[in-house]
């Protein structure tokens, strides 16, 4: 977990226009509910959206998804 909150911050400081808020302070809060493999696609697309929702500007948004392979072929949704 601690990777990830690494990763959600540094990927969201290089996303979010931080020079357009000196001297604020913008507070992420991720609350993982229930972790049946896609939790980490859901806080992304999460943050995202409620950055959007909040008028927070963005260079751009984020999106995320997870795919695989099984048995050579392509999957989208691994947890079935």
């Amino acid at each position: 977990m601690k990777e990830f909150q690494r990763v959600l911050k540094s990927v969201f400081e290089s996303v979010i226009m931080l020079e357009l808020y000196p001297k604020s302070q913008i507070d992420l809060q991720v609350f993982v509910l229930e972790s049946d493999g896609s939790y980490k696609s859901a806080a992304f697309n999460a943050v995202s959206l409620a950055i959007m929702n909040a008028g927070i500007a963005m260079k751009d948004f984020l999106v995320a998804t997870n795919a695989g392979l099984l048995n050579q072929v392509a999957v989208v949704d691994l947890i079935y």
